[in-house]
């Protein structure tokens, strides 16, 4: 770490977080500063969305050329995802992404301040758990802040249906499930593109989130009031793979529906995502984040052979390795 001047109470935090994304990739944050009410308006506007009428949420529905709005058809390892979202990133448009979709104001009048308020305080803790991890790196504080503004980052709302068709045990192994033999997951299993997620879930709902560590599947269970966090590929980048980027999944459920909310906080897209130096000889070469971000979304909205992954980049055996000027 800098020779900067820490109070042992926050040493002791930015250690605790080094230590949980070096070893599992996922913590819980509590005392995460975003304010009760907040949460509570969120809470109340996200499950109303779910409840409105398909001729509400159609008209919003995202296209191969606007990656936000509302969906049922995404797919993750070419399996299709047992859910039902929208996605909702920073104001205007990109010409990578696009731009938001926001449901009737006549028939969702609150929903979009409540989404808004939201995504602007996960942003702020956000920026705030960057900067610890950038800590735990042995760089200064802001040391990211430059490549992560404007930051491209974005909130989904997720709804898990109750599922009526075969359901893929707890204990089934790391390979995708065929459907018709093994059963039906929530989502499949995947790693998050960006820097960091920060996720809502909810204690009084099935835990149906699993992490991949030490060659097996365990289960996060919420704690109360708390926020559970996860380190993304750009951030395993960064780190030199010192930080995890987890392969995590989610199950479905014959009897429950369930909520979520990832809000996934992303560099700029003008960044070159390049190893720090104080993580030794470099393991991957520079990366656009644009380009990864487009050909990830590419990979979810179509059906395509294989989705780009992170591997791809490794200076030993990566796949873009005579194309990293290009890619």
């Amino acid at each position: 770490m800098p020779n900067l001047k820490i109070n042992p109470e926050l040493a002791q935090c930015i250690d605790a977080i080094k230590q949980a994304c070096t070893n599992w990739g996922f913590f819980q944050c509590i005392n995460h500063g975003i304010p009760a009410d907040i949460i509570e308006e969120f809470d109340k506007e996200f499950r109303n969305f779910f409840k409105l009428p398909l001729s509400v949420k159609a008209p919003i529905k995202r296209t191969e050329e606007n990656s936000r709005g509302w969906f049922d058809d995404e797919l993750t390892k070419q399996i299709r995802d047992w859910k039902e979202c929208i996605d909702i990133g920073q104001p205007g448009k990109s010409k990578v992404d696009g731009e938001n979709q926001w449901p009737n104001p006549e028939k969702a009048p609150s929903f979009r301040h409540a989404m808004e308020n939201y995504y602007h305080h996960c942003w702020m803790l956000s920026r705030a758990l960057l900067r610890a991890c950038s800590c735990g790196l042995g760089m200064s504080p802001n040391h990211f802040d430059e490549e992560a503004e404007p930051h491209t980052s974005y909130l989904r709302l997720n709804y898990y249906p109750i599922c009526d068709k075969k359901i893929a045990p707890e204990t089934h192994g790391y390979d995708e499930p065929d459907p018709d033999v093994d059963g039906n997951l929530g989502i499949n299993k995947h790693a998050d593109a960006g820097c960091l997620t920060v996720l809502r879930q909810y204690h009084d709902e099935p835990s149906s989130l699993q992490v991949f560590h030490e060659n097996s599947w365990h289960r996060v269970i919420p704690v109360k009031g708390a926020l559970t966090i996860n380190i993304g590929d750009m951030m395993q980048v960064w780190s030199n793979a010192l930080y995890k980027a987890p392969i995590h999944r989610v199950l479905a459920d014959p009897d429950h529906v369930r909520y979520s909310a990832p809000f996934f906080y992303n560099p700029s897209y003008e960044t070159m995502v390049t190893p720090v130096k104080s993580a030794g000889d470099p393991k991957y070469f520079p990366l656009s984040w644009a380009e990864f971000r487009r050909r990830r979304f590419e990979g979810d909205f179509g059906d395509y052979s294989a989705d780009v992954q992170i591997s791809d980049w490794l200076i030993k055996g990566g796949k873009y390795g005579g194309a990293r000027s290009k890619i």
